[in-house]
């Protein structure tokens, strides 16, 4: 997500250009942050924030001219006196754009590896309530996962919790700290044997 509101980041970039014309060498440092902020907007804003912002960079691109001795075209500045700092200025930004791309599929992966594990844990439970009348969590403490770990008995609780809140399982005994056994409701019943055959090829 971006530092800013949309609002925020076109005023910001409308002051940078400001910033830019003011003076012979102004302190244009601001933008480093804008950059990431706009590299985050492009990756994970929706369309009209993405929208929102291209015309606040728009309007930022427009305002800034070059000097006398340049037209203000990405062509014409690369081959200008200016074009390697032209250049490097580009890449920087891109660069920005691309670091937060990276970061974004990290965090993707991330949530991935842990709903994968989540969905791990539900068809475990789902197949033990369907192979026996009753199943208690700590029968179920043995099992692993796909990667080899074993399930941690919250998990197990918070699968059991779910199935619960669903109407699909209910607690057939083992009340105030005694061992508790569950079994599928049948509405349950029906749900599991509908998840087990669409998880399975």
């Amino acid at each position: 997500m971006a530092k800013f509101s949309i609002g925020q980041l076109a005023g910001l970039l409308s002051s940078l250009g400001e910033r830019a014309q003011s003076a012979h060498k102004p302190d244009l440092r601001a933008a480093l942050g804008l950059v990431s902020d706009i590299g985050r907007i492009t990756v994970s804003g929706d369309e009209r924030d993405v929208r929102a912002t291209q015309s606040a960079v728009g309007a930022l691109r427009e305002r800034l001219r070059g000097g006398e001795h340049v037209k203000s075209t990405p062509a014409n500045y690369l081959q200008s006196v200016d074009s390697h700092v032209f250049l490097a200025g580009a890449m920087w930004a891109l660069s920005d754009v691309l670091d937060r791309r990276l970061e974004s599929i990290g965090e993707q992966r991330a949530r991935s590896r842990h709903d994968t594990r989540k969905e791990q844990v539900s068809r475990l439970v789902s197949d033990a309530l369907l192979r026996c009348e009753s199943v208690s969590p700590s029968d179920l403490l043995s099992s692993t996962l796909d990667d080899g770990t074993h399930v941690r008995r919250d998990e197990f609780s918070r699968a059991f919790s779910t199935f619960i809140d669903k109407g699909w399982v209910h607690l057939i005994s083992g009340d105030q700290g005694r061992k508790k056994f569950y079994a599928l409701t049948p509405a349950g019943m029906d749900a599991m044997r509908d998840i087990l055959c669409h998880a399975r090829p």
